[in-house]
């Protein structure tokens, strides 16, 4: 559809380019911070949710490699991302991360959940406990966008 600057609307044919406003989550304890809709409301500190997805993150410590926490992650013995979850190697905030991602028979409750889980570079201290890893859940829509915009502060 094409828009009309007399009626405001689209005509026949124009594609509607808007972009959804976005806001800016920043958390100074988990040094992160990412751009979700702006519709989105604070359900707590490390969640924000509206009608079309959600994120929620969490810190981890653990020795083992990025590819062994997710796919301790993604093959969890309830099966949140379905029986048949792909996780897929790639890079945000300048970091390798993997993102797991759904199979089709991932349970209807659990949203199109996806997760990103990511190294901090340097570890992260909170409290004299130090963690060696984010996790992002999001759903599958927001995915890409989320990790797009997500950075690591040192």
């Amino acid at each position: 559809m094409f828009y009309s600057e007399d009626t405001g609307t689209l005509l026949p044919g124009q594609i509607n380019n808007i972009t959804k406003p976005l806001s800016k989550y920043t958390n100074p304890i988990y040094n992160v911070s990412l751009m979700y809709p702006t519709q989105w409301a604070k359900v707590n500190s490390l969640h924000y949710a509206g009608i079309d997805g959600y994120f929620r993150i969490s810190v981890l410590e653990s020795d083992m490699s990025l590819e062994e926490i997710c796919k301790i992650e993604a093959y969890h013995k309830l099966e949140p991302y379905g029986s048949d979850p792909t996780i897929v190697s790639d890079t945000s905030a300048g970091q390798d991360v993997c993102l797991i991602v759904p199979s089709e028979d991932q349970p209807t409750d659990m949203k199109r959940q996806t997760a990103l889980v990511i190294k901090y570079p340097n570890g992260l201290n909170i409290d004299s406990e130090t963690y060696s890893h984010l996790i992002l859940w999001t759903d599958m829509e927001h995915l890409q966008d989320i990790k797009n915009s997500l950075i690591i502060e040192d």
